[in-house]
This record gives structure tokens, C-alpha cells and sequence, in this order.
């Protein structure tokens, strides 16, 4: 009898899950929603518009297909995705300190990248609103999946910010709108020295 119940009991739940995800599925199509409509589903990659996001310590320009999240890493003022086409975006502050400069940062990054199997493909310094940066085009293989990472760390005055972007490997023309996001940061650091 206790079987009989357990069987009853297994088969209910299995017919609400089925009529849940059937009404899920339902509301997707019904409601016009199609991945042929969404420019990144599209891998349009020349012609993402952006927004301006503007927080308490910083403002950037971000391709309009990302959306806010709080879900890749705590220590980020911002985080952004978009799980149709994979991609992230987030930047986190590093407080500066004598002993942790944008050289030491960089040479730290450099030494764990490498310990970890991730490969530079490109790196260079640039500038971003008036300061020094470097930048890396990096590569890395997690589980069967080869991603593409750009990543930025910016000095400011008072502050070292990481600016991460990445996608797969294969969608790596993503990274040229996150080089345009980075070229946007501006922090009220440069703000008030201006």
C-alpha cells in the first residue's frame, strides 16, 4: 500500500511539473516572444545600441542587450548578462593601496591566469578617461567550453576597477562592444580632477 501511495504520489507531481512547463511554454510562444526577434539571438554584432548606466562611483555605456543582475559575483557594483547569447559583464573596485598598485595588480592577474590555464591572447595599455589601463584579450577552457575574455583594469586615483567581459570563444565579436563599454568608463575620480 505504502508503494502504491509513493507511485500516486511520484505520478501527481510528474503531471504538475509536465502542466506547469507546458503553461510556461505556452506563455513564451503565445505572447509573441521568438529568438528570431532579439538582435542578439541574431549575432548582430555590428549594430548593438547602448545605454548610459550611471552609478554612485562611476558611469559606463553598455550594449542594450545586457541586463542587470546580482548573481556573478557580490563583490561588483555592477553585473550584467544575457543568457540567450552568453554574455557578462562586471566591474569590480579593488581599494588602492601602497602595496596594491595597477603594476602589482596586473602581475598578480598574470601569475593566477597562468597557474590556471587561462591563455593572454593580446594585452596592451591604454587609457581610460584620462588614466592608465591595461587590457588583456584572454582565453580560457572551462569544462568542454572555450570562453573569450576581455578584461580591463583601470586606475584611478583612489581606486583600481576590473572590468570584466567574456562569451564563448565562438561569439567572441562580443568583446569589441565591451571594448567600447570600457573606453566609456568614466569614475567621479576624473569627474572632480577635471
Amino acid at each position: 500500500m505504502i508503494i502504491i501511495r509513493k507511485t500516486i504520489t511520484l505520478i501527481s507531481i510528474g503531471k504538475q511539473v509536465k502542466r506547469f512547463l507546458s503553461w510556461v511554454l505556452f506563455g513564451v510562444f503565445a505572447f509573441g516572444w521568438s529568438p528570431h526577434q532579439s538582435k542578439a539571438q541574431t549575432l548582430n554584432f555590428e549594430n548593438a545600441d547602448f545605454t548610459s548606466i550611471q552609478k554612485e562611483k562611476f558611469s559606463i555605456q553598455i550594449p542594450d542587450y545586457l541586463v542587470e543582475t546580482d548573481d556573478l559575483d557580490p563583490r561588483a557594483l555592477l553585473q550584467l548578462k544575457n543568457i540567450f547569447n552568453e554574455t557578462y559583464l562586471m566591474i569590480v573596485p579593488e581599494p588602492k593601496t601602497t602595496a596594491l598598485g595597477l603594476h602589482q595588480l596586473r602581475s598578480q592577474f598574470e601569475i593566477n591566469l597562468f597557474s590556471k590555464g587561462g591563455k593572454i591572447v593580446a594585452r596592451k595599455e591604454i587609457k581610460v578617461t584620462g588614466g592608465d589601463a591595461f587590457q588583456y584579450d584572454v582565453v580560457w577552457q572551462v569544462g568542454d567550453e572555450t570562453l573569450a575574455y576581455l578584461i580591463t583594469f583601470v586606475d584611478t586615483p583612489t581606486t583600481l576597477y576590473k572590468i570584466y567581459g567574456w562569451t564563448l570563444a565562438s561569439q567572441k565579436n562580443y568583446l569589441n562592444d565591451f571594448r567600447k563599454s570600457v573606453a566609456s568608463f568614466c569614475t567621479g575620480d576624473f569627474r572632480a580632477t577635471r
